[in-house]
């Protein structure tokens, strides 16, 4: 590629936001709530990887970032088999 353009595709799993006060659909604040019964993962984790793939150097391309709560590193999709944080 002439251009040298890299895309990054970053999937972020459980991340603290104000996203639970922004939605408008029932269903979805069923979802966040449950997944505020976790520790979240704080915003500066995933700008920390951004941070690291965009520095890396031109020869380098990251193609995907997945990062998740090690609680919810092994689960299938969906926050109904997540377990709470203990108190």
């Amino acid at each position: 590629m002439e251009d040298n353009i890299r895309v990054t595709m970053v999937e972020p799993g459980a991340v603290e936001t104000a996203l639970a006060e922004r939605t408008m659909d029932e269903e979805a604040q069923e979802g966040i709530r449950a997944l505020y019964q976790l520790d979240l993962l704080p915003p500066e984790d995933i700008a920390s990887a951004i941070a690291n793939c965009v520095s890396r150097p031109e020869r380098v391309s990251v193609n995907e970032i997945l990062i998740r709560l090690t609680q919810q590193a092994n689960q299938p999709t969906g926050v109904d088999r997540l377990k709470p944080r203990r108190e």
